[in-house]
């Protein structure tokens, strides 16, 4: 089976965010780094999965704990 990637462009889409949001939150641990591939970023679409299961969703209006 092979890997599938999806590019910035997808990534925004996915979450609803921009581009300078993706790399504060690579930087920041809440989105998975990317793999270069030749002079392209990407990232694995598996490693988005599994972050996605290990997030904390919170609903507007709740209170974290």
């Amino acid at each position: 089976m092979s890997q599938q990637f999806v590019n910035d462009i997808a990534l925004c889409k996915r979450y609803g965010i921009s581009k300078s949001s993706i790399r504060r939150r690579v930087q920041d641990g809440t989105l998975p780094p990317p793999v270069k591939i030749g002079n392209l970023k990407r990232w694995r679409l598996a490693d988005l999965d599994s972050n996605d299961e290990q997030l904390e969703y919170v609903k507007p209006g709740e209170v974290q704990s």
